[in-house]
């Protein structure tokens, strides 16, 4: 449908003839609109008064387009009661374009009238509820574009091109209120999304004038800074700041509004609860020495940083007991072999002399060898410890093997003695339990963080009447039990509920990284087992570790070692870095073999090139100009048979290469202190299966 052609209607376009109504009437609604309680409602009803009244009109209507929905919807009609949800409501089509009359007068902007009930039959349909019978209305126009359209209908008269200049004048008015109350709509609806973002930011925000006061605060802040709404506005926002760092930040920010710039610092706070919290702060200037800033709390993440620090340092430690490990048991390599042929050389003299009637050489030889013994018994004690740090220098060593957990709880209670002896009495209730599979690393790692927090949870001074527990058991299923059980200070429920979780800690700061039991829980779950925790306030705690049990594999005889002949002298050559080391090996061998030393692994390959025999090369694993690795792979080039009759020893494997290559050739290999007797005994077991060459006489 398209509106009809109105020749009469050419008046429209001419200047308005004001009369002194329409005049007054344009006031009225200009007042209207800037009345403070000015709405929608009311300002199209006093719109439609005065339309009706001045076109003597008994009924009309205000339609306006929705933002929302983009309807054109009546929202008010003069001189009939209807129910606001059975108002007419036209809904746009793909083009945007409304249906009927008022969809014209939309898309044409320009006003008509229907004075014949022919004419009138499109509004009468369009409107339903109003018997229309004459029809006139204007567009309103806003922003370029038609937002509404104000009607009346059935004047006793027929509309003239006068009532349609009425019209339209009231909707060049009504517009001007529509631009308003739309502005502030959504000035309104703006504001309100900015509260809501604002009060429920997790960084504080905050406002400052010239002089550095706040101006505008939001409620983080205020959990933030401590300071009450009341009070934002008392001093420069500075003053909020801890006492300690108050004279850098105030120094920061007053450069910052000098040289107009922004400005950014970390600092301490004193909260709402007067704890002491970290922020960073960060403004931007936005003109007359005025600031806009957010303050965001970085307490916990400051705390995190410090536990991962603290536990990378942990992991580091555990690299560092590997070359403890290994340079330890350098000199105490050749300190015990020494001690152990000092041994064997005054026991022999003694029971010479005891034979010749020489006691009181005799009872001070004696004298010597229990010297040597204890030195021997603090060697041994030296030794234990070097290889309970080598239990925890590869903590991320996820290898699964057999563990002998009772061995490890054993490595673990000697590590955590100096924690326990002071606090309680240490009971083992062993049951002799069989292997487990898993990371002997790894478990140990949970038994001493199970050993150290029971030890903990119990103050110093009462040794006596505290007791930790530590037992072994097969339960129902088979599984290894392991418990650990303390008459601590014990758990309530909500720290109990929370005891795995990360970076959970009751410790102070600085004493706990509340990670060390997530870690045990992590492990434990990891290699197929479970751990669980009973606790009761006031009596102390329990943590249980269950873990599967290895399967058992089929015993294997030793191989019996058999004697060697009288004359029969072995040849031997040691290669080792450290001169004492070879010196020590020497002194322990040489009674049945030749034995030659070499501090260098070229010049050890060098006698091998050159035709050298040897029934048995004993190689050190860690060395600076070349590795026993090296040596090893280089000795299959130039004497390949030489490499099974190569055993390595070391003072630890402690690097990932070192670690793979043991498992991957089938050598044998001891560890540092060297035990004699075992060095022995695997050196004539090594004799006996090496075949020299045919035309090697010896």
């Amino acid at each position: 449908m398209t509106i009809p052609t109105q020749p009469e209607l050419s008046v429209v376009d001419a200047a308005p003839s004001f009369r002194p109504e329409l005049l007054a009437a344009v006031v009225d609604v200009q007042r209207r609109i800037l009345a403070a309680d000015v709405t929608d409602a009311l300002l199209a009803g006093t719109v439609l008064g005065h339309a009706t009244r001045l076109t003597t009109s008994p009924r009309g209507f205000v339609a306006s387009v929705e933002p929302a929905t983009g309807d054109l919807v009546i929202q008010s009609i003069h001189g009939q009661d209807v129910p606001p949800a059975t108002l007419p409501r036209l809904a746009p089509g793909r083009d945007g374009s409304y249906p009927g009359v008022l969809g014209q007068i939309v898309a044409a902007r320009r006003g008509w009238i229907a004075n014949s009930p022919a004419e009138a039959a499109d509004p009468a349909r369009t409107l339903g509820h109003l018997a229309v019978e004459r029809f006139a209305a204007a567009p309103v126009q806003a922003g370029g574009r038609t937002v509404g359209v104000i009607a009346v209908v059935n004047a006793a008269r027929p509309y003239a091109p006068g009532d349609l200049e009425t019209l339209e004048e009231l909707a060049s008015v009504y517009a001007l209120g529509v631009q308003r109350l739309t502005g502030e709509r959504a000035l309104r609806e703006s504001k309100a999304r900015l509260d809501l973002l604002t009060s429920r930011a997790p960084a504080g925000i905050f406002e400052t004038d010239a002089a550095g006061r706040v101006v505008f605060v939001n409620d983080r802040w205020v959990e933030l800074t401590g300071v009450a709404p009341g009070d934002v506005s008392a001093a420069p926002w500075t003053e909020a700041v801890h006492a300690e760092d108050r004279a850098r930040v105030r120094a920061a920010w007053e450069a910052a509004v000098a040289g107009g710039r922004p400005f950014e610092s970390e600092f301490r706070v004193h909260t709402l609860t007067r704890d002491v919290s970290w922020v960073i702060a960060t403004a931007m200037p936005l003109g007359g020495g005025s600031f806009l800033g957010i303050a965001t709390d970085t307490t916990e993440l400051k705390r995190m940083q410090s536990r991962l620090v603290f536990a990378d340092r942990m992991a580091s430690v555990g690299t560092l007991a590997a070359g403890v490990a290994h340079e330890i048991n350098n000199p105490l390599a050749y300190i015990i072999a020494s001690i152990d042929f000092a041994a064997e050389e005054v026991r022999g003299k003694a029971a010479a002399l005891s034979a010749g009637g020489g006691a009181e050489v005799a009872e001070g030889l004696q004298d010597a060898l229990r010297a040597l013994a204890d030195a021997r018994e603090g060697s041994e004690r030296v030794r234990r410890i070097v290889r309970d740090l080598k239990t925890f220098s590869r903590p991320q060593d996820e290898q699964t093997t057999r563990v002998d957990v009772e061995r490890v709880l054993e490595s673990c209670i000697s590590m955590a003695g100096n924690e326990i002896r002071h606090r309680a009495l240490l009971v083992r209730q062993f049951a002799g339990v069989p292997a487990v599979t898993g990371s002997e690393a790894r478990l140990a790692q949970v038994f001493l963080n199970l050993l150290v927090n029971a030890a903990q949870a119990i103050p110093e001074g009462k040794a006596q009447s505290n007791e930790i527990r530590v037992s072994t058991r097969v339960d129902g299923r088979g599984r290894v039990v392991i418990e650990v059980e303390d008459t601590g200070q014990g758990m309530t429920p909500e720290v109990l509920a929370r005891i795995f979780d990360p970076f959970f800690t009751t410790k102070e700061v600085g004493e706990g990284t509340g990670l060390g039991l997530s870690i045990c829980h992590s492990i434990v779950t990891k290699q197929g087992g479970e751990i669980q925790v009973q606790s009761v306030p006031g009596k102390g705690s329990c943590f249980k570790v269950v873990l599967p049990t290895a399967p058992v594999d089929r015993v294997i005889a030793p191989p019996v070692v058999p004697a060697l002949a009288a004359s029969g002298r072995g040849r031997v050559l040691v290669v080792d870095d450290e001169p004492l080391i070879g010196v020590a090996i020497r002194r322990m061998l040489e009674g049945e073999n030749d034995v030659q030393v070499e501090t260098s692994a070229r010049a050890a390959l060098e006698h091998v090139r050159g035709g050298g025999y040897y029934d048995v090369i004993l190689c050190d694993l860690m060395m600076p100009e070349m590795t026993g690795m090296d040596f090893f792979d280089e000795l299959g080039r130039v004497g390949p048979a030489s490499q099974q009759r190569v055993v390595f020893f070391t003072g630890g494997a402690f690097t990932s290469r070192a670690r793979e290559f043991l498992d991957a050739v089938p050598n044998p290999s001891l560890e540092k202190p060297i035990d004699m007797k075992a060095l022995r005994a695997l050196v004539r077991a090594m004799r006996s299966r090496a075949q020299r060459p045919a035309e090697d006489p010896r």
